[in-house]
């Protein structure tokens, strides 16, 4: 008992120092701050983090208006949207985050994922495949790859790509 307890005080106090960290950023907003992209995306990071995701998506949107070319930034855009079930966004924050991390195995389950969610199983095959090239042990990955590759072979006459 005393080790719940321990551990549910551990959590009180990280969610404070979080909550503590969003005010500052949200302090640094402000005129104080000159690289304000960045402070909205540390703010989205952390209220991600809090699980806000509505309010994340808000400060990631302002991010990008000031670093539009910013892949870090479309893609924990994308990955928040992803987790919000807006399928079609995500993939196109996924694919401007390519620009810069075209080797990034998660960015391609992300976006395997987000094709498997809107019915499109040939580019979520696809985009699975290559991120098991790129990290073999990726198991979250092979999951869906297996479910994927279930559910073309079961199509008629469908052969894997």
């Amino acid at each position: 008992m005393a080790k719940c307890y321990a551990a549910i005080k551990d959590q009180k106090r990280m969610a404070e120092h979080t909550r503590a960290s969003l005010e500052c950023l949200r302090y640094a907003v402000g005129d104080r701050y000159q690289d304000q992209s960045a402070v909205h995306f540390n703010l989205g990071m952390l209220l991600r983090s809090l699980g806000d995701f509505t309010e994340a998506v808000s400060e990631f949107r302002q991010a990008l208006e000031m670093a539009p070319e910013s892949s870090v930034i479309h893609l924990e855009l994308g990955s928040v949207l992803l987790h919000q079930k807006q399928y079609e966004e995500s993939v196109q924050h996924f694919l401007e985050a390519f620009q810069d991390n075209e080797r990034n195995p998660d960015l391609h389950f992300q976006m395997g994922m987000a094709y498997w969610e809107l019915q499109q199983q040939d580019l979520a095959y696809k985009y699975l495949q290559t991120a098991l090239t790129l990290k073999p042990d990726f198991e979250y990955a092979r999951q869906l790859f297996n479910e994927v590759s279930a559910e073309l072979q079961n199509r008629k006459g469908q052969s894997l790509p």
